[in-house]
Parts: structure tokens; sequence; C-alpha cells
């Protein structure tokens, strides 16, 4: 496991110099989206153009506009300053809880852990098999997400209010 965390820190900090390029691209976009909305919006605010026409295009540019800050967000959320290797603490946590799903857990419980875990099994034959495991190999920097067990999150389920 030490092995696979040291692999994808050297991996993130590879991809150093093409994610900064990837930002600085999508910067420069956003800024032409940004201009492109604030004409619209003036030649609307001074009546040279009605909403029926500027409307559909303000829409369509806002939600691209929306969309290069999202995958903006992702790139700057992958650097590697502003993570650090899961401790040997951490990481024990993470296989005693695992062993503790695996063991005791209910069948959903144990599928869902799974999912979480297992990227993909590769089969060569019935007794050659090959899983790729996904595990976090670093902790998100602090105060980024709010406290939590390693499970996955379920969707549906009621969660009680505090106090109760």
């Amino acid at each position: 496991m030490r092995e696979a965390i040291a692999s994808a820190f050297e991996e993130l900090e590879s991809e150093g110099p093409r994610r900064e390029e990837e930002v600085a691209r999508i910067d420069a976009e956003a800024r032409k989206v940004g201009d492109s909305l604030d004409r619209y919006f003036r030649a609307f605010e001074e009546g040279t153009m009605p909403e029926s026409a500027c409307g559909p295009r303000i829409d369509e540019l806002s939600g691209k506009l929306h969309g290069l800050e999202a995958r903006r967000a992702e790139l700057v959320a992958e650097e590697p300053d502003e993570r650090e290797p899961l401790s040997d603490e951490d990481l024990a946590l993470l296989v005693a809880h695992v062993r503790d799903v695996i063991e005791g857990g209910d069948p959903p419980t144990r599928r869902a852990l799974l999912q979480s875990l297992v990227e993909e099994i590769r089969v060569v034959s019935r007794s050659e098999l090959y899983p790729s495991f996904l595990f976090a190999a670093v902790r998100p920097p602090q105060g980024s997400v709010p406290p939590a067990g390693f499970e996955p999150a379920t969707v549906g389920l009621e969660v009680p209010s505090e106090g109760v």
C-alpha cells in the first residue's frame, strides 16, 4: 500500500505542468465567456437586443461558464501541495474498518464497500483473477470535507437529526 501511495504522489506531481496549462486555458476561456456575457447584458440593458434574442445565448454561456469553473475547481483540488499521505494510524483505521465490514457487515454494506474499493477485476481464467483497487491514498486539506467514516455515502437512507 505504501508503494501505491508513493506512486500516486509521483503521478500527481508529474501531472503538475499539464494541470497548470489546463488551468491557464480554462481561465482564458472563462474570461472570454465572461466578456461575451457582459456584452449580452449590456445590449439588453441598453435596449438594443430583446430578451427573447439574448436569453437563450445567456443561458448557454452561463452553463459553459459554470462547467469551466467546476473543471477548474477539480484541477485545483488535485494540487499535491495541499495533500498529505495517509498516516500509519489512518491506514490502520482503514484496514480495520474494511475487516469489520467484510467480517460482520450486512450484504448491502459489504457490497457498497467493495464497490468503493474495487476499480476493476480482470479475469484471465477461472483460476487467474487480477483485481485493481481504489483507496484514499491522501487526506483532503483540513476542513475541505465534513468528517465522516471511510464508507461511501449511502443514498436514500434517512439520517436522524442531532440529539435523537
